[in-house]
């Protein structure tokens, strides 16, 4: 758990019981203490409740985020303590108008400037704290006891109102489920915000120095035994069952929300950073796994076409858009999208492989279209990539040539990297905003929920953003 939270709950429960340690002294010593005493024990633990509040102000505010009790004290227990605490005061009579009364005189003596004057004449204090200062102290404190009183008096009933607050949040997690899962949204949206940066730094150190001792497997082999020790060890936790529980069915978030609650006084806020932590660097190292083994070399069509499995899939997902916002009625449209992928980095350019795209359009778009038609305009390139040709920059094309293939290059162009966001690619300016059709309509609706999310987990996996290092 972070300081803030460790500092806060650390913090509350010393104050508590500061509170209730005061209380014990002064319920005991108030009734024979001298005006100026009591004056200051009034004032001492005003200032002790108004410490206490502000930091359950703060445990409530955080209250919100987290299923756990973010206080970590046992309310009911503490709420007790705290009517027990204002039971004394009245009993000690601390609410009453601070007087002064002489061992030989039952005559009470009030008003400040009297009292002291009092205490002082009765050598009660010595000789230099008769000064103006020290007695004007001693006389605000008397003069402000009953407003003080008063002040702590309400204070308390605000502590126990927040505590009657936090114990109803409870009363709200256990019996309505729509409140628990958006806390455990919160929760896990707090974990991602405050701990994984650090969590996924320390897991990156973790796999190098296993990579590191582990020469003679392979990198896959590594993170997969990694993946295995991790989930042995959470799932098995002995420290904690009921945290080894939660991690056992991280997959059901409502199930781990019921258990939360369920276990409320044996689960800590920390607990709960350990299972978001558990769950993160679980699918960390699983996307990492699964990147390198979308990363690896396409095999099909010779190996000579896509670069990686992970830019085959992706071309095979964008078909409807393509079609859609190209098509291929004009066969040589089928060229810019070969020129558009080679130039995004998902086909290789230094192969020969216009017939193996040739083959790929008859598989999976259904378009019958010759290498040749594929291969005609790129001679007009003339060693360059198209996305490089401009109007000032035509090389072997006529104005009319580029003018009339710009517009089918820049919605290819678009399609890819409205999900690739190549931003760092060297290009024509005009390709680095999409084309006005590719940028207004959600080109893959015609992909469902499962797709779409596919899609753009390969265009991440492309960017190499699912990766450890």
């Amino acid at each position: 758990m972070n300081n803030k939270l460790e500092n806060l709950q650390i913090n509350i429960k010393k104050s508590l019981d500061y509170v209730v340690d005061l209380d014990n002294i002064i319920s005991t010593t108030y009734p024979f203490l001298q005006p100026s005493e009591k004056a200051l024990q009034i004032y001492g633990m005003l200032l002790a409740v108004r410490n206490l509040d502000e930091l359950l102000k703060e445990a409530q505010s955080l209250q919100k985020l987290f299923i756990p009790n973010v206080t970590n004290l046992k309310l009911v227990e503490a709420r007790k303590a705290l009517l027990g605490v204002l039971q004394h005061l009245v009993l000690s009579n601390c609410c009453d108008e601070i007087c002064y009364v002489a061992d030989n005189c039952s005559t009470p003596v009030y008003g400040s400037r009297q009292i002291v004057e009092e205490e002082n004449a009765a050598l009660r204090y010595p000789t230099r704290e008769h000064h103006v200062d020290y007695t004007a102290a001693r006389r605000l404190l008397i003069d402000e006891s009953t407003g003080n009183y008063a002040q702590l008096e309400s204070i308390i009933r605000s502590i126990n109102e927040r505590l009657d607050s936090l114990l109803e949040d409870v009363k709200r997690l256990r019996h309505d489920k729509v409140v628990r899962m958006d806390r455990m949204g919160k929760m896990k949206d707090y974990y991602l915000q405050h701990f994984w940066e650090n969590d996924r730094q320390l897991l990156v150190k973790r796999v190098t120095s296993e990579l590191s001792s582990k020469k003679n497997l392979t990198e896959l082999e590594v993170l997969n035994m990694l993946l295995q020790d991790i989930v042995l060890d959470k799932e098995t936790n002995r420290s904690n069952i009921h945290l080894g529980s939660l991690n056992h069915h991280w997959e059901d978030q409502e199930m781990v929300a019921g258990m939360m609650v369920e276990h409320s006084e044996k689960l800590t806020v920390g607990d709960m950073m350990e299972h978001f932590k558990y769950i993160e660097s679980m699918k960390f190292i699983t996307h990492h796994i699964n990147a390198k083994m979308l990363l690896v070399p396409c095999s099909q069509y010779q190996g000579k076409l896509f670069v990686n499995e992970a830019a085959h899939e992706f071309a095979k997902l964008i078909r409807s858009a393509v079609a859609r916002y190209v098509g291929f009625e004009n066969k040589i449209n089928a060229a810019f999208f070969f020129y558009a992928l080679r130039d995004t980095g998902l086909v290789y350019d230094n192969e020969n492989n216009a017939k193996l795209m040739a083959e790929f359009m008859s598989d999976e778009y259904g378009e019958e279209i010759s290498s040749d038609t594929l291969t005609r305009p790129l001679r007009k390139c003339n060693g360059w990539s198209f996305c490089k040709i401009n109007e000032t920059q035509l090389r072997d094309f006529t104005a009319n040539e580029f003018e009339k293939y710009k517009d089918t290059y820049w919605r290819c162009f678009s399609i890819i990297n409205k999900v690739l966001q190549l931003g760092n690619l060297d290009c024509a300016e005009y390709l680095k905003w999409l084309h006005p059709v590719i940028e207004t309509n959600h080109v893959f609706d015609r992909l469902d929920e499962a797709q779409l999310l596919r899609l753009y987990y390969l265009s991440g996996v492309l960017r190499r953003e699912s990766l450890l290092f």
